[in-house]
């Protein structure tokens, strides 16, 4: 067949293949192979790329394939991905599609063409062996037969199969909390290529999953078309994609290879595992729980789920909305409330999705929580269980008990723990008058038991029970209360008992049964001895009665001996138990006091008795004082210091001594009495003994006594003793002398000695008395005295010798004395002059020493080694020493060397005495110390010696001394072939320097001493090193010197012929070098010449290691060939060229530049080692070197470039040319072409040319980079660089892959200089709709949905092309739209944000939408509503009712209002904090406004406050911690010393005790007041007391013989008042009386006789009243009186009084009289009095005992009078003022008088006050002015009784008179008067009558008074 039927079949037969596979009849599998290795009978032309997946089945490519997916009959089958990555192509016959020459066509293989192709089903585009039979059977002359091919070694891949998996089976498996999807495909195969080819082989096909599990390959065998017994097992444990690949595998023919090839078809299958989705059943119903209880929501909503055992609990969302009875932990939930039915707690609980399920809906589930039945126990004392009855006794206790604990089972005890609204009340309930007190307490917790308990003991005392009497019936009710809403907990009912109160026995026990006192401590002490009341046989015999009990009983005493101790016969009350029995000490002995009791209304007392001794008292210190006046003035002295001044003066005393009684022992004891225990003569003396005589020490004991009281300190203890002595004469000086004549004479004066050796004085004194005790000296000219040592041996005291040596110091005055052993002080003996005045005396026998200092060239600093030649100037000085002798003077003397070595050789001393030169402290100086001062050689010693102000001389001192301060000149040396400063050549070598160095031996030697020696130095330096040579010259020693001096030849002697040689250097022999010389002359002074300097240079060698560097880099250099460029730079490039030379050093360098080889010539280029190549510029360098000597050295480099120009595109445009396809708004949408051309060719031939082009395409993470061009070759010709200067290609990008609103293009062309050029194309491509998210800077909301802070919402947009104003956004507040601002936007990437603040108060929602610049519309969102709570609760404090007294101290029970402020309110968590009971009275509410009333009403210190937290956790301020106390109890008052109503012949002093645990001493107030109301001063000492405050009251025995009220009122802090009040009288002469209740009734002096009060008045005596009267008087006449017990109206003119008696002969007599206020009801002037005469005979009266004393008083029953002159009523006066006397006037004393001026209006015009303006009885004169009206006077006066004249209203328009110039006015009120005229006559008449009539009376009045 020919080839052109041959093409138009294949063409055929590809048609109807690809018709069929649109048509969808046949299932096509396509499955790709890797590139390269394809079938040669597909033709690439028909290449499919099919994808199939989705929903969307088979994908057209771009070749425009049709559709060809199969249709999945079961649907579930995998979906396929064929791609296109190893795809096969089918290929025509022909290679290429040119259709050219066939020749790897194998013809050999075709078969028959008339074989049916429709048989196969498919397209067989490899089988041509039906058209090969057929051609060679039609024309085999035009064809050769083909080779038979060789057996496949596989499956031969027909191109046809196709695997199709379905899926059999699924499960999702849940083990150990993990999740995995389990199942099975079936595994079918279609396509089988059935030809015989494969009759043998078997088709292998491999299979896995790509990110499964445990990942493997199954390996499965096929023999023909359908499905395997075995099935594909997929199994993931994560949800999502998935890609399942098959590979078949087998071969093709390979036409060009002639072989069979191994080839795969691989398919890919996309399998989606998508997750689960769990919905909730319904869990509505309600949940019941118990108090405390807690459920796990997790597994309580795992068995609602669809899925079981699959549910992950991390994941489960449970919302609280109900914090205050639920406790939310992660997905457990605690009962802590009581939630009702009608009113349960509410979770809700959602799935929030997880790794395999999708998120449920939310679920509200209602919990109902039930309350619980704690163990409540209530117990009384030990008793197992509640009592109903019990009897309990008086002061006796009641133990309380409660414990509460959580029954078997429950799970609640934490909360029961913390739970402190739980509360024990008990009450008290008196039965008779139903008396109920309540308290309520809070309980305690044992962590032993994990109970509530409450233990207490109930005092059976005042404080609890109203009524402490025996057979008292009380209730006791206990109870457990909850102070809250809603109690958790079933409680008991309340308990109650019946308490029947019992009596019980008492007895006196007193403190102390014996009582053992001592005399001085005790006597005339008034004591208390206490004893206490104890209950007998019931309780503790610690337990004390109750007050109020013990002032139920009375006690009776009883003494045994009252001269020992005395008692008063007297009742004791009650607080006589408090203090203790009253008792006296009287004297020294032994007595018993006895106390009975008489038994109470409620206790049967015992009586008890104290035995009590009272001892002598030993002697004391303070009973007695020792005067004693040794020093000239008298001093006290107690006996301890007595004791120890005897002691410290050997018993003698100088004065008389006296022993006195001080006022202390005179209270005790009367007389002194001292023995001498030497003669035991005894002095006995009253007051005081005196001793004033001289004599020996003797014992003295000392003991005192009073015989009256029985009474003495002998043998009572240790009698104090004393020995003494008594010596009044001085001691005497009977002897001597001293060793001062031995003096240093030249520095010692009239005033002071110097003495070189020790100073030493002999004394001997006398004393024939006591001895000498001490001989003293002083040495400070007496400021100062010491003891001598007295010699031991010496027993005969009368004479002592003394010897005084004074060592090394300085003395200001030398004496002596002597004192004998009773301290008489001779005369003193001093050193003095003859005017008598102290010698100071210097003593010092030290040599001195002498310390030289030496300095060089420096009086400050020394140096050393001065005794060496120097040339610095020397400073002598003598250095202080403070080990020398004060310093008389310094000498110093000089001699040369020549003279002291001829006197040492001549054995004499070098110095002369004669020759010695003071110097001074300063020093002196030898030497120039510059260089103006004229310089000084000298070589000799210098001696010093010092001498002390003592004299004494130190030792000779020497210094050496080499000084030369001159130098000889120094001589030039010789130098041969001097060249100066030029270079040393090989024929100008020879050279030489030389020096002579005898001739400086001269300059050594001087007259008497010589030079110091000289050294001549050379010194050679060059690069090798330093040759240095010294010759030294002169003497160096003093006997070269005197060797020389002897003989005059120094140059014969063998020690100076090295001086006589030359110094000499020559350079003939010496290497090229620079040679430096230098020379100078040193002596051994240090003396130094100039140095001479010389240099020598010498060179031949050329310049070497020419080298080129370029940019610190060495660039090669030398003769080279061929010259390429490898040197590219973009900036100027900086280099040089350096060389190298040993000696001369370089000369110059030459650089020139070339392009072609041998362009260069010489002398051309520049000269200079540095060099730059600017820009633009292509070269090579030429060098050359050349040194000083005139050497050369040359080279040259490689090619340089330097170029500064960038790529450019086209005409110097940009690299890429705009693309088009953009829309209006800027994006793209399809694939942009993009144009690219690069040139580097400036416009001259100096350019690098390209090394790159590339590009790359960015858009957000996705890049795509590609290099169009690039070369990397070095080293290139110029040729080379011309070919690369261009470039220029074409670019596709796809938009899809690079969308983003960002995209680009770069284009980056670089050249061989690193000139880079970057032209970017910007392209916006957006597809995407923006998104919103809502987050909030706080996510956990207090409870469910409360804030308590600002809540900053931060709106996120992602969106690329995002415009602000496109957001919108919608707020509501309260349900109400509110609108609150964002801030401003801020963008990071593509995330845009604002952020709006939630500041206000208040339910929140919150909605945002969004909009992009392309117009995509996001979904809305909205966040979750919450309520916004920052407002902190307010909470205040106040209280009803009770002000305090003081501070914070209150009487009454306080009612706080507690008012707390908050919208968001509960009253859960609320919390007071106190420990002392208090009750709530419960909340009230109106609106935010909250108040709680709690009630403290126990007498107790309360310390509490509250705190408050509201709905949304904002915590109120905390509160001043609230103090107080209620004390509702009275002070008690007591009074001792004294017995109330008692008339007292002895001494008082009161005792007055207020016992109150709050006293307040500033409300505590004692007043004495006599019988006249007189206060009386009267000083106290206060002291604290158990319970409170005593004062004891001093004084009052002083006081006269009075009456006297002693007033005690005492308020304490919480203003609860006591009083008490005593009455006593003092009589030593009689009756006393009290006049003082008389005097307050009369105490006004004038009284209306209606209210004259009875006067009572009070007589008190020691003793009876056997006559009394009392005197009346009126107006100075006696009015009779008559007893009588009422008053009753008598005929006469008599008085009537009443008197009573009470009192006993202990307690005294009081007696009242009453005198009735009947009897004064007449006027006049009453005075009163008393007369009395007791059975002693003592006679009083009132009026004789104090003139003060009567009563004086007046009765006054008329009010006052008043008279007005020069105006009448009803008158009318024509004048324009009016001049009125008026004149007030009273029988007894006016204190009050007032008058107004009225018109007929009523108004007031004017007004006076008659009491200051009117002078004594004289009229007041008023001048009234006219009116146009009516006037009329208005009137009040009132005197000293009360009795009242009044006038003082009047009617609007009446009027009395009238005073006016106005005839019109007159007119009107005559006419006017005519109407009243009678009657107004008749007043006036009246009142003329009546004034006239008051007047007269006053008058009379005045006369009888």
């Amino acid at each position: 067949m020919k080839r052109e039927q041959k093409e138009t079949i294949r063409r055929i037969m590809c048609i109807l293949t690809a018709a069929t596979l649109l048509a969808g009849c046949i299932p096509m599998k396509v499955t790709a192979v890797e590139e390269g290795n394809l079938p040669h009978y597909l033709d690439e032309s028909n290449r499919l790329d099919q994808e199939i997946s989705g929903e969307d089945g088979l994908q057209e490519d771009d070749s425009d394939q049709g559709d060809s997916t199969k249709d999945d009959s079961d649907g579930d089958d995998l979906k396929e991905d064929i791609t296109d990555e190893n795809e096969f192509e089918k290929n025509d016959f022909d290679t290429n599609d040119s259709g050219a020459d066939d020749s790897t066509e194998n013809d050999s293989t075709e078969n028959d063409s008339t074989k049916d192709d429709s048989d196969k089903g498919d397209l067989d585009a490899g089988d041509s062996d039906g058209e090969d039979s057929d051609e060679k059977g039609s024309d085999e002359d035009d064809s050769k037969e083909e080779p038979a091919r060789p057996e496949p070694p596989c499956y031969v891949l027909g191109g046809d199969e196709r695997i199709t998996l379905t899926l059999t089976d699924q499960k999702y498996q849940s083990e150990q909390n993990s999740i995995t999807y389990q199942a099975q495909y079936q595994i079918f195969l279609e396509g089988f290529y059935r030809e015989e080819v494969n009759d043998n082989q078997e088709l292998q096909v491999e299979i896995w999953v790509d990110g499964q599990d445990e990942a493997q390959t199954e390996r499965y065998i096929f023999t023909e078309d359908g499905n395997v017994e075995q099935k594909f097992p997929f199994h993931v444990s994560s949800p999502g994609k998935y890609s399942i690949t098959t590979v078949m595998y087998g071969c093709i023919w390979d036409e060009e290879t002639e072989e069979w090839q191994e080839r795969e078809i691989k398919q890919q299958f996309q399998v989606e595992v998508e997750k689960l989705s769990q919905e909730l059943q319904d869990v509505r119903e309600k949940l019941t729980l118990r108090y405390g209880d807690t459920l796990d929501v997790a597994e309580y909503v795992a068995s609602h789920l669809q899925i079981e055992n699959v549910l992950y609990t991390e994941h489960l969302e449970v919302m609280n909305d109900a914090s205050d009875k639920l406790r939310l932990t992660d997905t457990q939930i605690r009962a802590i409330g009581i939630a009702k039915e009608d009113a349960p707690a509410v979770i809700r609980v959602r799935y929030g999705g997880s790794e395999w399920f999708t998120e449920s809906q939310e679920v509200a589930i209602p919990v109902v929580i039930a309350q619980v039945t704690p163990d409540i126990t209530l117990r009384l004392d030990e008793e197992r269980e509640w009592q109903t009855s019990k009897t309990i006794p008086i002061h006796g206790e009641l133990a309380l008990h409660a414990q509460i604990r959580q029954e078997d089972g429950a799970s609640y005890e934490d909360l029961l723990q913390k739970d402190d609204k739980l509360k024990l009340q008990y009450r008290i309930i008196h039965e008779g008058s139903v008396t109920v007190k309540e308290y309520t307490l809070p309980f305690g917790w044992n962590k032993e038991t994990g109970e509530k308990t409450y233990h207490a003991v109930l005092p059976i005392g005042w404080r609890y029970f109203t009524k402490l009497h025996k057979g008292e019936q009380y209730r006791l009710e206990m109870a457990v209360l909850y102070n809250g809403t809603d109690c958790p907990y079933e409680l008991l009912p309340k308990q109650s008992c019946q308490l029947t109160l019992q009596a019980a026995n008492a007895y006196i026990k007193p403190e102390h049964p014996s009582v053992e006192l001592e005399y001085r401590k005790a006597w005339n002490q008034d004591y208390q001895m206490p004893f206490i009341l104890m209950h007998k046989g019931i309780l503790k015999d610690t337990q004390v009665m109750d007050g109020e009990e013990l002032s139920q009983i009375q006690y009776e005493l009883r003494t045994s001996d009252p001269a020992v101790a005395s008692v008063e016969k007297k009742p004791l009350q009650k607080e006589d138990n408090t203090s203790g029995i009253p008792y006296t000490i009287t004297g020294v002995g032994g007595t018993s006091v006895e106390i009975r009791a008489v038994k109470s209304p409620t206790y049967d007392v015992e009586s008890g008795a104290v035995q009590i001794q009272v001892k002598n008292s030993s002697i004391r210190e303070e009973d007695y004082s020792i005067h004693y006046s040794g020093d000239g003035r008298e001093q006290v002295y107690t006996l301890t210091q007595w004791q120890e001044y005897l002691k410290q003066h050997n018993s003698w005393l100088k004065a008389p001594v006296t022993i006195s009684l001080t006022d202390a022992g005179a209270k005790y004891y009367d007389t002194l009495h001292c023995q001498e225990q030497s003669s035991g003569n005894v002095v006995s003396k009253k007051e005081k003994i005196l001793y004033t005589a001289d004599q020996p020490v003797t014992e003295h004991v000392l003991w005192m006594t009073h015989k009256d009281r029985n009474a003495s300190t002998k043998d009572a203890g240790v009698m104090p003793s004393f020995s003494m002595g008594i010596d009044q004469k001085k001691p005497q000086l009977i002897a001597v002398e001293d060793n001062g004549r031995r003096r240093y004479q030249e520095t010692s004066t009239d005033n002071i000695w110097y003495m070189g050796e020790y100073y030493e004085i002999k004394a001997a004194y006398e004393d024939t008395m006591s001895g000498i005790a001490l001989v003293e000296y002083t040495t400070d000219a007496g400021r100062t005295w010491h003891a001598f040592p007295l010699a031991k041996d010496n027993t005969d005291t009368k004479v002592q010798e003394c010897r005084l040596t004074l060592k090394n110091g300085t003395y200001q005055g030398i004496g002596l004395r002597a004192v004998d052993a009773a301290g008489n002080i001779s005369e003193e003996y001093h050193l003095a002059n003859q005017h008598k005045q102290y010698i100071q005396l210097v003593v010092d026998n030290r040599i001195p020493k002498l310390d030289l200092q030496v300095t060089k060239n420096s009086k400050e600093n020394p140096q050393q080694g001065v005794e060496d030649w120097t040339n610095l100037a020397l400073h002598y000085k003598m250095q202080q020493r403070q080990d020398n002798p004060a310093i008389y003077k310094l000498y110093y003397q000089y001699v040369p060397v020549h003279q002291v070595q001829e006197a040492i050789q001549k054995g004499q001393k070098p110095y002369a005495e004669k020759q010695w030169q003071e110097m001074d402290e300063a020093g002196f100086g030898v030497g120039a110390y510059s260089q103006e001062e004229e310089a000084v050689n000298r070589n000799g010693t210098y001696y010093f010696k010092i001498i002390s102000m003592c004299g004494l001389e130190s030792e000779i001192a020497s210094r050496q001394i080499r000084l030369q301060q001159t130098l000889p000149e120094a001589m030039e040396p010789i130098i041969t072939n001097d060249q100066g400063e030029e270079w040393y050549h090989a024929r100008s070598l020879p050279a030489s320097i030389v020096i002579d160095c005898k001739t400086y031996l001269q300059g050594c030697v001087q007259k008497e001493e010589y030079g110091a020696p000289i050294t001549i130095h050379t010194r050679l330096i060059s690069s090798s090193g330093q040759e240095d040579k010294t010759v030294t010259v002169g003497f160096g020693t003093t006997e070269e010197y005197l060797e020389y001096c002897k003989d005059k030849t120094p140059y014969s002697h063998e020690s100076y012929q090295k001086q006589l040689q030359v110094l000499r250097i020559d350079f003939a022999q010496k290497p090229d070098d620079i040679y430096q010389f230098s020379y100078w002359i040193e002596d051994a002074a240090g003396n130094r010449s100039d140095v001479y300097e010389h240099a020598f240079y010498i060179d031949t060698t050329p310049p070497e290691q020419l080298q080129v560097w370029l940019e610190g880099k060495e660039f090669p250099t030398g003769e080279l060939d061929r010259i390429v460029y490898d040197t590219f730079s973009q900036t100027a490039l900086q280099g040089e060229v350096t060389a190298q030379d040993a000696l001369s050093g370089i000369d110059y360098i030459q650089i020139i530049r070339a392009k072609k080889y041998g362009e260069w010539t010489e002398g051309a280029g520049q000269v200079g080692s540095s060099f730059r190549i600017e820009p633009s510029t292509r070269c090579f360098l030429y060098v050359v070197a050349k040194d000083v000597a005139g050497n050369e050295t040359a080279g040259w480099t490689n090619g340089i470039v330097v170029d500064d120009q960038t790529p450019s595109g086209q005409n110097y445009q940009q690299l890429i040319t705009e693309p088009a396809g953009a829309n209006d708004n800027g994006f793209y949408k399809e694939d942009i072409t993009v144009h690219i051309a690069v040139q580097d060719k400036p416009d001259d031939d100096n350019y690098a040319a390209l090394e790159s082009v590339s590009y790359q395409i960015t858009s957000g993470q996705v890049q795509e980079y590609k290099e169009l061009y690039h070369t990397s070759k070095t080293g290139i010709s110029e040729d080379e660089l011309r070919q690369s200067a261009s470039f220029s290609a074409e670019e596709l990008i796809d938009a899809a892959k690079f969308e983003g609103n960002e995209a680009s293009i770069e284009v980056t062309a670089l050249d061989r200089a690193g000139n880079k050029t970057t032209s970017t194309q910007i392209m916006k491509i957006d597809v995407t709709a923006p998104e919103i998210e809502i987050t909030f800077d706080q996510e956990e909301p207090v409870g469910d949905r409360f804030f308590t802070t600002d809540r900053m919402a931060a709106i996120t947009v992602t969106e690329k092309n995002f415009d602000a104003s496109l957001v919108e956004w919608e707020v509501t507040r309260d349900g109400e739209l509110y609108h609150i601002p964002v801030s401003g936007w801020s963008s990071e990437g593509d995330r845009h944000q604002a952020t709006m603040l939630f500041t206000e108060d208040g339910e929140y929602t919150l909605t945002v939408t969004c909009k992009d610049l392309a117009d995509n519309e996001a979904e809305p969102v909205s966040a979750e509503p919450f309520c916004m709570d920052q407002t902190k609760p307010v909470i205040e404090i106040e209280y009803d009712g009770a002000q305090p007294h003081r501070d914070n101290y209150y009487r009454e029970a306080r009612t706080a209002v507690v008012t707390i402020q908050e919208h968001n309110f509960t009253p859960d968590t609320f919390h007071i904090e106190t420990a002392q009971p208090y009750q709530m009275l419960g909340w009230s509410h109106e609106g935010d406004t909250h108040r709680l009333r709690i009630c403290f009403q126990e007498n107790a210190y309360y310390q509490w406050n509250c705190q408050y937290t509201d709905m949304a956790g904002n915590e109120a301020e905390q509160l001043e911690q609230q103090e107080f106390y209620i004390d509702s109890i009275a002070p008690v008052i007591e009074i001792t010393g004294v017995i109330n109503d008692s008339a007292n012949a002895g001494e008082v002093q009161p005792v007055v005790t207020v016992l109150e645990e709050h006293f307040n001493a500033e409300e505590t107030r004692i007043s004495l007041v006599n019988g006249k109301g007189e206060q009386i001063e009267i000083p106290s000492q206060v002291q604290q007391v158990n319970g409170g405050y005593s004062y004891i009251l001093y004084n009052v025995n002083e006081k006269p013989d009075q009456v006297y009220y002693l007033h005690v009122n005492s308020l304490d802090m919480a203003g609860n008042e006591a009083e008490l009040t005593y009455r006593f009288s003092l009589n030593r002469n009689g009756s006393v009386y009290d006049m003082s209740l008389a005097r307050q009734a009369t105490e006004g002096t004038y009284y209306q006789s209606q209210v004259m009060k009875d006067l009572q008045m009070i007589e008190m005596n020691v003793d009876e009243v056997e006559q009394f009267a009392v005197y009346v008087s009126r107006n100075g006449v006696l009015i009779p009186t008559v007893m009588s017990d009422v008053y009753h109206p008598m005929t006469e003119d008599v008085v009537l009084y009443n008197m009573e008696r009470q009192g006993n002969e202990k307690l005294g007599y009081v007696y009242t009289y009453t005198l009735f206020g009947e009897n004064f009801d007449k006027e006049g002037t009453y005075q009163v009095a008393l007369y009395s005469k007791d059975a002693a005979g003592n006679e009083v009266s009132s009026t004789l005992k104090d003139k003060d004393a009567g009563l004086h008083f007046i009765i006054d029953n008329t009010p006052p009078q008043i008279v007005m002159d020069g105006i009448k009523a009803g008158g009318i006066y024509d004048a324009s003022q009016k001049k009125v006397n008026v004149m007030f006037s009273d029988n007894g004393k006016l204190t009050e008088a007032r008058l107004s001026l009225h018109n007929d209006k009523g108004e007031e015009i004017n007004s006076w006050d008659y009491m200051e303006l009117a002078a004594a009885e004289n009229p007041l004169m008023l001048e009234i002015a006219e009116y146009g009206g009516g006037q009329r006077f208005l009137y009040r006066a009132v005197d000293a009784a009360g009795n009242e004249l009044l006038a003082e209203s009047m009617e609007s328009g009446s009027a009395d008179f009238v005073i006016t110039t106005n005839p019109w006015i007159r007119l009107v009120k005559s006419r006017k008067n005519i109407v009243t005229a009678c009657g107004i006559a008749a007043a006036g008449v009246g009142v003329s009558g009546v004034a006239a009539g008051l007047y007269y009376r006053r008058r009379k009045r005045g006369r009888y008074a």
